[in-house]
């Protein structure tokens, strides 16, 4: 497997890239069309994201509304009453951070999922 280093800018772009899905994942788990726990967990939450985003240096922002994603099925079994907050405030978070990358152009040839999948196998590589 190559390593690639990512140059600033398109590590601008990926991270804008993240911040995108996450805010359609958290528009899903709000309309009750994607699993709060499961799907969301699967999709993207999950702490072997958090480690890779921490390993690449991607900010600190990024990595904390990764993570707070990831306590959501927690927010919702230990505090279903504050679940709906608990949503409204991470889509401002990323809504926020997303605010700050407005000016950072497509990168046609760049997107995170191509830093986890061998495309000579199609599988996902660790």
């Amino acid at each position: 497997m190559r390593i690639v280093r990512l140059s600033s800018k398109r590590k601008k772009y990926i991270e804008k890239q993240f911040l995108i899905y996450s805010l359609g994942i958290i528009q899903g788990v709000k309309h009750k069309v994607i699993d709060s726990k499961m799907e969301s967990f699967s999709l993207l939450f999950k702490p072997f994201i958090i480690a890779w985003l921490r390993k690449k240096r991607f900010s600190k922002n990024l990595i904390d509304i990764i993570d707070k994603g990831r306590e959501m099925g927690d927010v919702f079994d230990i505090v279903p009453h504050t679940f709906d907050a608990y949503i409204d405030e991470l889509m401002e978070l990323i809504l926020l951070e997303l605010s700050k990358l407005q000016n950072i152009d497509i990168i046609s040839d760049v997107s995170w999922f191509n830093n986890f999948i061998d495309t000579k196998r199609m599988k996902p590589s660790l």
